[in-house]
């Protein structure tokens, strides 16, 4: 893995930064900007999604565990009401069993694979390369299953 050297710039030395940069250099916060093309640490490196085998039972687990070290994730549940002799309680289970999805750079790769969750990223039959999944397929799913960020709220059907 090769590593990229970045430049600092501060807000001194870039008059076009926005007011907001500004603050964030004020506060220690170092802002990165690519020698190459002016573009930030983010821009240059785009994201997509990935989806990943879980080890059995332990999507919600692993994928609480990823979203913690900063990357967006989604797993599709539903609320099931399950029934024991004494009791009937509501669990919310993974509609796709062992299958969690990620929305990540070619860097943060590792951090799923090497995740002890994690049993594998799923690729195309007879390919070694991650499938990437396009946004649309992950919109679509996120719609079809009662969230979407057209509505922004939950959509429960009886």
């Amino acid at each position: 893995m090769s590593t990229i050297a970045f430049i600092q710039i501060s807000c001194l030395e870039m008059p076009t930064l926005t007011k907001e940069s500004c603050d964030m250099a004020e506060n220690n916060i170092p802002e990165f900007v690519s020698p190459v093309n002016g573009t930030d640490d983010r821009e240059a490196r785009p994201k997509f999604w990935i989806a990943a085998y879980t080890r059995p039972r332990c999507e919600k687990k692993a994928v609480a565990e990823i979203k913690k070290l900063g990357i967006e994730t989604y797993l599709p549940t539903q609320v099931q009401i399950r029934q024991w002799s004494d009791r009937k309680k509501k669990i919310e289970t993974a509609i796709i069993p062992m299958v969690a999805f990620f929305y990540v750079d070619k860097t943060e790769i590792s951090l799923i694979r090497n995740h002890a969750l994690i049993i594998r990223i799923i690729s195309q039959p007879g390919e070694t390369a991650y499938a990437r999944i396009p946004d649309i397929q992950i919109e679509k799913l996120k719609y079809s299953y009662g969230f979407s960020k057209w509505f922004g709220k939950k959509l429960y059907c009886k």
